[in-house]
């Protein structure tokens, strides 16, 4: 009945990295489970004397302090990881977490905290025995997620229902009907969970059916619902946490409550969705709540996400963020240990990026690319021949190799991070953990898939202009901040890299009257890289860019601005300069930025006219003018005209102060 299965194909086993404390931890096992009386511990202690098993769990003592804590408080977990083949333990954790649906929510709380430790020691013991691939681990953890989200929906439902705060319209299944439901996106709407990840869902609403089962209390159930579910999930009582969650990926978060309207979601994601929410919203998935109104609000959200026709300003977008995380890739050296797999050079990030782009521009002429899970994609661009068999082959392999140093990572110490840590000791436990004796091993496994990531992705738009021009990762797409966009901003000077971040993404949200087209958004997704560059060089990075915000922000429009200041990139250099050393001026620029033409006009046209001259031409307003308003208008621009000529002459120092007065 025990015993693990051989797997060719498996990863290298794990290797105890402190040998002696997993031998102790071992023995302190077997000694509790001759004085344990629960079911099963007679047959559990005769499992661990058996070879595989016992280099199995002296490699996780040996490796992961978090599940030998786990293990030596709860011995039982090891019963139907060692007991019963993988997928069928696994069925009955989840029917485990249904079969508490019909109790209290503190109950179901505390519950679903101990079975999350059984999961945690059941896909860990899969895993690293080689039972399972990294498809079933994924998606294992991905089915646990599912099913959390899924009862707590429904408890939660029920707990509403006791309270007379909603009326289901059945009893039984109580949201059926209800016109909310949760919707997972990222990488557990792809079923590519990792092993200690947050979950990104959003919760939506549809007025209409929520009011009528709330007495048209609608917004505040649903936000009250959010709320609780939150505390579910992620608050500690005594068991630790379930899930984190990231609510983050709803349209606009900064502006929105954590639960929205599915009508308000539509309406902003047709004036303001940026090609980053596209790709976000291919893998949306219904987990929880009413799945009707969940999948006739994704059918409605299909010709955002997909577009027939090939997009031309989509693929100058995607250019444009391909060349800003581009040029950090180029610049930045190759290193082991601090190295993020994630969103450093060759890692995960760059692989859904490559997946991710070519869906956004031909997902919507060919619909087998729709797919969410990152390697199934990668199977249908290599059958339509948009990438080669080589590319598949070592992409994939990459992939797997990635996600399963990440996994390990994490199951050290059930922390969410991605990055190969820089104390000798901690890099050597890594190193063992992935089956190598030496830290050298990993590291040149490591580098091969690395740059063999590096080389696909660098393929990817090559010819693209924009990919050549950029400056810097300058990453401000999606909710969070690129931890090498602000290691590179703070580099160019600023203080606040965090601040300018954030800036710079309330800005492709439509925040600011400027930014509020598409065509704008795509303009100022090519203008940032040189926007920063010119700030920095103006010697106070920080004074420049925050009048710079403040003459963007007072724009009433910012199309012809933006593609002005594109073209031109002496302009932008200069007027950067102009606004770090003269911040009032930013105020009348935005107010009239017909003015801004006067900067890239001739050296000779900025001259400054004698008295006769300007006799001459205010004469000749005066005649050409039939209305006394027209008239006014047409001086009141050749005044600022004026005016703003003997500013630039001022600023660059060509006059001094009398020949200002005296013009």
């Amino acid at each position: 009945m025990f015993g693990l299965y051989n797997n060719p194909h498996a990863p290298k086993p794990a290797i105890p990295f402190d040998g002696r404390g997993a031998r102790r931890s071992l023995r302190a096992l077997a000694e509790m489970l001759q004085g344990n009386g629960f079911k099963g511990a007679r047959g559990l202690s005769r499992a661990i004397r058996q070879s595989e098993n016992r280099r199995l769990l002296l490699s996780v003592f040996g490796c992961s302090p978090f599940l030998t804590r786990i293990i030596l408080r709860r011995p039982e977990t090891l019963l139907g990881p060692l007991g019963r083949a993988p997928d069928t333990h696994f069925q009955r954790l989840l029917k485990a977490i249904s079969a508490h649906s019909d109790k209290d929510t503190p109950l179901i709380g505390a519950e679903i905290r101990r079975l999350r430790q059984e999961v945690a020691v059941a896909v860990a013991l899969a895993d690293l025995s080689g039972r399972w691939a990294l498809a079933e681990v994924v998606q294992a953890l991905s089915a646990f997620a599912d099913t959390v989200l899924r009862e707590a929906t429904r408890q939660l439902l029920f707990d509403a229902i006791g309270r007379r705060e909603f009326q289901a319209a059945d009893p039984s299944v109580p949201e059926n009907g209800a016109g909310l439901f949760v919707l997972a996106l990222g990488k557990l709407g792809g079923g590519e969970l990792n092993y200690s990840s947050d979950i990104d869902i959003v919760i939506y609403f549809d007025e209409a059916v929520l009011a009528s089962r709330t007495d048209n209390k609608e917004r505040r159930f649903a936000i009250d619902f959010g709320r609780r579910l939150l505390e579910l999930l992620q608050g500690d009582n005594g068991e630790g946490y379930v899930f984190r969650v990231d609510l983050r990926l709803r349209p606009d978060p900064g502006s929105t409550q954590i639960a929205m309207s599915t009508k308000a979601a539509e309406q902003y994601y047709q004036a303001y969705g940026q090609n980053w929410e596209r790709a976000a919203l291919i893998k949306a998935r219904p987990v929880a709540g009413d799945q009707r109104c969940a999948r006739a609000f994704l059918d409605r959200m299909q010709p955002f996400i997909w577009r027939r026709e090939l997009d031309y300003n989509t693929i100058e977008d995607v250019h444009a963020i391909k060349g800003q995380l581009e040029s950090h890739v180029r610049s930045a050296a190759l290193g082991f240990e601090g190295h993020n797999i994630k969103l450093g050079r060759g890692g995960i990030r760059q692989i859904e990026f490559f997946v991710q782009t070519q869906q956004l521009i031909l997902g919507g002429q060919h619909p087998a690319l729709r797919g969410r899970a990152t390697l199934d994609v990668l199977r249908a661009l290599t059958a339509h021949r948009l990438i080669s068999s080589r590319a598949l082959t070592q992409l994939t392999a990459a992939y797997a190799f990635l996600r399963r140093l990440e996994h390990r990572l994490q199951m050290i110490e059930d922390q969410q991070t991605h990055t190969v840590p820089t104390d000798a000791q901690y890099v050597l436990r890594i190193a063992n953990f992935m089956g190598y004796r030496r830290p050298g091993g990993l590291q040149s496994a490591l580098f091969e898939h690395l740059r063999r990531v590096e080389g696909h992705y660098a393929d990817l738009f090559k010819d693209a202009p924009a990919a050549k021009a950029a400056q810097g990762p300058l990453v401000f797409t999606g909710v969070e901040d690129d931890p090498a966009t602000l290691e590179m901003l703070q580099g160019m000077g600023f203080d606040d890299p965090a601040g300018v971040s954030e800036t710079l993404r309330q800005w492709h949200r439509g925040h600011v009257r400027a930014t509020k087209t598409e065509r704008a958004r795509e303009l100022l997704t090519k203008l940032v890289p040189a926007l920063l560059k010119a700030c920095a060089e103006t010697g106070d990075p920080n004074d420049a860019f925050r009048h710079f915000a403040d003459f963007v922000e007072r724009l009433p429009q910012g199309t012809q601005v933006f593609a002005l200041l594109h073209h031109n990139g002496g302009l932008l250099a200069e007027l950067a300069r102009l606004l770090g050393r003269a911040p009032r001026v930013s105020a009348r620029l935005a107010a009239y930025p017909y003015l801004l033409e006067l900067m890239i006009a001739p050296p000779r046209s900025r001259r400054l006219a004698g008295r006769a001259v300007l006799q001459r031409e205010f004469g000749q307003l005066t005649s050409s003018h039939e209305s006394d308003d027209d008239w006014l208008l047409a001086a009141r621009r050749w005044l600022r005209e004026k005016n703003f000529l003997v500013c630039l002459q001022l600023f660059n120092r060509w006059i001094g102060p009398d020949e200002v007065a005296e013009h």
